[in-house]
């Protein structure tokens, strides 16, 4: 199963934190899903306290393959 580094940020008290989650998922869409359930869980925030910008899939050797850059993220 493919490997994608997540990358973002999300609000936390007045400023915005930066977060890097590595997930595995069928797709670019499932994993910013995977991602996003994963810090709202773990940190009680709703989606829209969460920006995704970007989206990388890793190869077998941990390089980047493919990426896609989000100006804020899908709800």
């Amino acid at each position: 199963m493919p490997r994608y580094l997540v990358e973002g940020e999300f609000r936390a008290s007045k400023k915005w934190q930066k977060f890097r989650k590595e997930v595995e998922s069928l797709s670019e869409k499932l994993a910013i899903e995977k991602v996003l359930s994963i810090m709202g869980s773990k940190h009680r925030l709703k989606r829209n306290m969460i920006r995704i910008k970007s989206v990388v899939q890793q190869g077998s050797d941990g390089e980047a393959t493919s990426s896609m850059s989000m100006a804020s993220s899908s709800s």
